[in-house]
């Protein structure tokens, strides 16, 4: 379905060129449209569901997915970058166990 430029009512008029060549006119009403393109409004519905939405589902979930996995990699600005600010050597150990003084 392709659009074209619209004459001087383009406000509430368009033109959608079927598969057949031909070009259709009517309103914006996506009703009007897919009717002039002989589809349902469901086939419509059923085509967005399937081509739009559950690929941009997907896509949104693979995100949530890699993002979730991956760690903490920026290390504190202050010390070797291991400790947190309030950090106590006698009481906090570090990953590799408590620092021997």
């Amino acid at each position: 379905m392709f659009y074209y430029e619209l004459p001087n009512n383009y406000l509430s008029e368009v033109y959608v060129e079927k598969g057949n060549g031909s070009w259709v006119s009517g309103s914006w009403s996506t009703r009007s449209v897919l009717a002039q393109l002989g589809w349902s409004m469901t086939s419509g519905l059923h085509a967005l569901t399937h081509f739009i939405i559950l690929p941009g589902v997907g896509v949104c979930m693979l995100k949530f997915f890699l993002k979730s996995h991956q760690g903490e990699f920026k290390p504190f600005t202050w010390g070797h970058g291991n400790c947190t600010l309030f950090y106590n050597s006698h009481v906090n150990p570090l990953p590799t166990g408590y620092q021997d003084e």
